[in-house]
């Protein structure tokens, strides 16, 4: 299977079991705590693709802290904490610029790393006003 969804900056025609697969290695090199999380290549590329859409659907809108929120929930009930979105992130830019070889300039670079930046930092932000609502 490749990646048929149309991005602001496209991902075309990747191939979604390499990118899942780039995206475990990495993943795993930076928080090897995750291995269990992931399931195979595939759906984990599946997956990845899927909240990549998603947030580049919502992003600057309203509901874009709603889905930030729901994605940090589901993360977070499969072990995924504070500490892992760094690795995430370096995870991401990598794996990204291992499956799009010379389309990975600096304009993606800077696009996937602003999104996952504000991403992150929205999802985080509602983690933690989730604990203070249940205090």
């Amino acid at each position: 299977m490749v990646a048929t969804s149309t991005f602001p900056i496209s991902m075309r025609g990747i191939p979604v079991g390499i990118l899942g697969s780039a995206f475990q290695r990495r993943l795993w090199l930076g928080a090897p705590e995750l291995r269990d999380l992931a399931g195979t290549p595939e759906i984990q590329g599946l997956r990845l693709l899927r909240c990549l859409q998603l947030l580049a659907a919502h992003r600057g809108g309203e509901r874009f802290p709603v889905v930030c929120r729901r994605l940090a929930r589901h993360l977070h009930c499969h072990g995924f904490c504070a500490s892992h979105y760094d690795a995430a992130g370096a995870a991401l830019l990598g794996s990204l610029r291992d499956v799009m070889g010379s389309r990975f300039d600096d304009t993606v670079e800077t696009y996937w790393g602003d999104l996952y930046g504000e991403s992150a930092e929205t999802m985080l932000a509602s983690l933690a006003a989730d604990r203070l609502q249940s205090t």
